[in-house]
C-alpha cells in the first residue's frame, strides 16, 4: 500500500511540472543569432615566391623566350573572422592563413557559385515576404529571423553577388587551372592560370605547363568571381572553410623554414595591399582619360584666346579720339612720351 502511495505521489510531482515547463516554453534562437559567434573566412591578398633552384642556369630548364626566367609559387591568404555583435562590424580575425592560389580558387569560386544562386532564388522580394509571414506565424513572434534564410543573408547576400549579377558566368572561371592558353603569339605556346598583379587575382599567361614561369600578359576580361570572393565573407559554419584551414600555413601562431619565407611574403603582400589603395582616378579607363584631358586642353586653349583676343586691345585714349594727337604716336609708339603732330 505505501509503495502505490510513493508511486502515486511521483507521478503527481511529474505532472505538475511538465504543466510547469510547458507554461515557460524554451525561447526560439533566432537564426541570425545562430550565425553570430561563427567564423567566416575574409579574403586576404594574392601574392607569389620565388622557388629556391639554386642556380638559374641549369641548361635550359628555366629559359624561355630569349631568357632566362625565375620560377614562382601562386598563393592565395586569407583570415578567420569572428562577429560577437550584429549592430557592429568590428570582427575578432585570426590569421593570415596561408595556401596554394589553386586550392583557395575552388573552395571559394564554389561556395560563391553556390551562394550567390541561393541568395537570387531566395530572397526575391516576393519570396522574401512569403517566408517571413511564415516563420512569424511558426514562430508566434518569438525570435527574429533576421533576413538569414538557411546559410544565407538577404540584408546582405545582394551587394555581395552584385558583380556577378549581370555576368553569373564569367570568362575566368574557364581558367581556374593551368591549361594550354587560347592566346598564343607566333611560334610561341603559352599557357594560362590565375596569376597576382597588385594583389588581386587575374588570368595571365605562362611559359610552361606548370604554370610557374610567368609572363606579363593578362588577359582582358571583367573578373566578376574574383571581385566577388575578394569582397564577399565566406560562412563556415556549415564546414566549408575546412577544406582550406586544414592544410593551409598558420601564419598566425607562428612558421619556421619554407613555411616562414611564405609567411613573410604574405604579411609584406597585406601590408602593400593594405596602405596602397588605388584613387578613384586611377581605375577609370585609359580612354575616357585621355578625352577628358584633350578636352581639358582644347577648352584652356579657347578661353586663353578669348582672354588676350578681349583684354590686351591697346588702349586709346579720348584726347587721340578728339584730334589732339596722333592715334600713330599711341599705337605704334607705346611706353614713348605722345608729342603733338607737327604743324
Amino acid at each position: 500500500m505505501s509503495s502505490l502511495c510513493v508511486l502515486l505521489l511521483l507521478s503527481i510531482i511529474l505532472a505538475v511540472n511538465s504543466a510547469h515547463g510547458n507554461n515557460h516554453p524554451i525561447p526560439a534562437i533566432s537564426q541570425k543569432e545562430r550565425h553570430l559567434g561563427t567564423s567566416t573566412l575574409e579574403y586576404g591578398t594574392c601574392f607569389r615566391v620565388k622557388e629556391d633552384s639554386g642556380n638559374d642556369d641549369d641548361g635550359n630548364a628555366y629559359f624561355y623566350n630569349g631568357a632566362y626566367r625565375a620560377a614562382y609559387t601562386r598563393y592565395a591568404s586569407f583570415f578567420l573572422c569572428t562577429s560577437y555583435d550584429e549592430s557592429s562590424n568590428d570582427k575578432e580575425c585570426n590569421g593570415p592563413y596561408v595556401t596554394d592560389l589553386d586550392t583557395y580558387l575552388q573552395t571559394t569560386t564554389n561556395f560563391a557559385s553556390s551562394y550567390c544562386q541561393q541568395c537570387w532564388n531566395t530572397c526575391g522580394r516576393r519570396r522574401l515576404l512569403e517566408t517571413r509571414q511564415l516563420e512569424d506565424a511558426e514562430q508566434n513572434n518569438q525570435g527574429d529571423a533576421g533576413g538569414y534564410y538557411g546559410n544565407v543573408d538577404c540584408g546582405s547576400c545582394s551587394n555581395e553577388c552584385h558583380p556577378l549579377k549581370n555576368n553569373n558566368n564569367p570568362d575566368e572561371m574557364n581558367h581556374l587551372y593551368c591549361q594550354a592558353s587560347n592566346d598564343n603569339g607566333g611560334d610561341m605556346a603559352y599557357y594560362s592560370a590565375p596569376q597576382c598583379n597588385d594583389g588581386q587575382v587575374v588570368i595571365g599567361d605562362f611559359y610552361d605547363d606548370e604554370c610557374i614561369f610567368k609572363t606579363n600578359r593578362i588577359m582582358d576580361y571583367q573578373y566578376s568571381m574574383f571581385e566577388t570572393i575578394e569582397t564577399m565573407s565566406m560562412d563556415c559554419s556549415s564546414g566549408s572553410c575546412d577544406a582550406l584551414t586544414q592544410d593551409a600555413i598558420n601564419c598566425y601562431d607562428g612558421a619556421d623554414g619554407d613555411d616562414y619565407r611564405v609567411c613573410k611574403a604574405a604579411q609584406n603582400a597585406g601590408r602593400t595591399r593594405t596602405f596602397y589603395r588605388k584613387p578613384w582616378y586611377a581605375k577609370l579607363p585609359v580612354g575616357i582619360i585621355f578625352v577628358a584631358l584633350l578636352l581639358m586642353g582644347v577648352g584652356g586653349f579657347l578661353a586663353y584666346t578669348y582672354y588676350i583676343r578681349h583684354t590686351q586691345r591697346p588702349k586709346i585714349p579720348m584726347s587721340v579720339l578728339d584730334g589732339e594727337v596722333s592715334p600713330h604716336s599711341q599705337v605704334d609708339s607705346p611706353g614713348k612720351k605722345n608729342l603733338p603732330p607737327i604743324a
